[in-house]
């Protein structure tokens, strides 16, 4: 016995360009391979180099948001060092207000920069993390 057709059902149309509602909708959350991705093989197992690969991003992240203070902490601590030694004038009390005053410079000038930095990462890793734990 055949079935009865429904006469509400759409009847397929090649040509249409309204897709059929009865057609599998395509599941947003399955895991679409893309070429750029740095995720080896997106939606499975967390693997070691998957791993690695977020270590190493997190870790760049660190340098680029620590690597401009840390640099600037360290200039100042050098030319105050130098000088110290010049003058004589050996007091540790110099050289830490030093280096906190240009350390406070260095995040009003950067701060925007670094936080948009840490941001754009944060929100990268969250929209990974469904593909990273399987």
């Amino acid at each position: 016995q055949s079935p009865i057709p429904n006469p509400q059902s759409p009847i397929p149309n090649p040509q249409s360009p309204i897709p059929n509602p009865q057609s599998p909708i395509p599941n947003p959350q399955s895991p679409i391979p893309n070429p750029q991705s740095p995720i080896p093989n997106p939606g499975t197992q967390m693997t070691p180099e998957t791993a690695l690969t977020e270590l190493r991003g997190g870790l760049e992240i660190a340098l680029w948001v620590g690597g401009p203070l840390l640099l600037v902490v360290l200039v100042v601590g050098v030319v105050i060092g130098v000088i110290q030694a010049a003058t004589q004038l050996n007091e540790p009390t110099i050289a830490f207000v030093a280096k906190a005053i240009a350390l406070t410079a260095a995040l009003f000038a950067t701060g925007s920069y670094l936080m948009g930095t840490l941001v754009e990462y944060t929100t990268a890793l969250f929209q990974r993390l469904p593909h990273l734990i399987g």
